[in-house]
């Protein structure tokens, strides 16, 4: 059993028990991969406007009948 995520091969091995837990928070090459899967998502996060694109239609309706003058 591994963490799903982990890149770490040690992780992997089942006679190792509770050190994959230890392997996991002091594991360099996990730490590397989250801080750059974290940065990502990050990034992502910024680059998109609307939460969803419900929440886009929403706005959009709105500004639409800002547009013809219409009460909210």
């Amino acid at each position: 059993m591994a963490y799903r995520d982990c890149p770490c091969l040690n992780c992997k091995d089942r006679s190792h028990g509770s050190k994959r837990v230890a392997c996991q928070t002091g594991c360099e090459k996990y730490l590397s991969w989250k801080a750059k899967e974290q940065e990502l998502r990050r990034r992502e996060k910024e680059s998109r406007p609307y939460y969803s694109n419900a929440r886009k239609a929403i706005i959009r309706n709105r500004q639409m009948k800002r547009k013809s003058g219409r009460q909210i």
